[in-house]
Formats: C-alpha cells, structure tokens, sequence
C-alpha cells in the first residue's frame, strides 16, 4: 500500500519464474514368459522409460547435469573444494550411471553408513591436520568398509598386507569385489 500522497504512475509488468516439483509413481505390471530355450522375456515398458526413471525426470536431471558442468568447472579458490569439484567433474559419468541402471539402489542409506565411524572419530579427535592424514584416514576407512562388506577379517587384512609372521593370506581386495558385484 503506497503512503498518502502518493500518485498513481500505472503497473509495472515483472515476470516470475517458479518450479513446481511433483512425484508421480507408477506401477507397470508387465507379462514375463519363459522362452522356448528358458530364456526369460519381459515386455517392454512404454517409450521413454529407461532404468526405471520416466522422461522428465532425465531431462530433469539432463539439466542439472548441464547446470553442474558450469558447477563443476568454477575456481573458488580453496584448494581442497576445488580438487573435491575436478574430481566430480571427472567422474560425472559414473555419478549419473543411476539413471541408466535400474540396479542401483535410489537411496544414500549405504554411504551414510560408510562414513559415520569417520564421523564419529572426526568428533572425538577434532580431525585431521594435514591432507596427507585425510589420505590415510580415508585409504584405511575405505578398507575397513570394503572388508566388512566382503566378510573379510580388516586385521586379517592388514596383517597379511604387513607380512605379519603366521598371518593367514587373505585374497586381494579386487580378485573379491570381482565375483561379489556379478
């Protein structure tokens, strides 16, 4: 509302943008046959769907892949974000591998679950100081996870990578996450 004495000039056309996100889940009940030689045969979805995602959530996410390749590319000036920015920048493809694999679990339950012993040992010792004790921490935190998800003993681990005298061998790490992603 505009003060007493004010004079009426006309309107002022302003144009406003906004983004209305909504989830639509559907449900496709498709016939699955066994073939003549045991092969299984599933119908198709409809056009457009592909690993599970519908058109608009790709070009959604096609736009945001855009927008993150002006993210990406930008200097901030701090070392460790900038690092942290090439390293998603160079491995974009993998991260977007989601929308074309169906197979790929939609929730971060997993990696939260992966980071917070490192979390929990980031408030009892105050983290570390120097980018080469955030190397090592992680290169151990990620072998611990790894064997734990392998059912692999990580002392077992370590002490056969050590040369430890009456160590057991352990396999290496690849020659088991091989056969466990197939």
């Amino acid at each position: 509302t505009a003060p007493p004495g004010s004079r009426f000039l006309g309107y002022e056309d302003i144009i406003v943008q906004d983004l209305r996100i909504t989830v639509e889940t559907g449900r496709y009940r498709n016939e699955r046959w066994a073939g003549p030689c045991g092969e299984r045969i599933i119908a198709s979805l409809p056009p457009g769907i592909l690993g599970g995602y519908g058109p608009e959530l790709r070009r959604f996410i096609a736009a945001g892949h855009f927008e993150g390749q002006m993210i990406f590319t930008k200097k901030t000036g701090f070392v460790l974000l900038d690092r942290q920015l090439r390293r998603l920048h160079t491995r974009k493809a993998d991260l977007l591998r989601v929308l074309e694999q169906s197979e790929i679990p939609r929730h971060t339950n997993g990696s939260e679950n992966d980071i917070r012993s490192w979390v929990t040992e980031r408030a009892f010792s105050g983290g570390t100081v120097s980018d080469n004790g955030k190397a090592a921490r992680d290169t151990m935190m990620g072998l611990l996870k790894t064997c734990r998800k392998l059912n692999v003993s990580f002392y077992r681990f370590l002490a056969d990578r050590f040369r430890v005298q009456g160590a057991p061998n352990v396999p290496r790490l690849p020659n088991l996450i091989r056969p466990a992603t197939a």
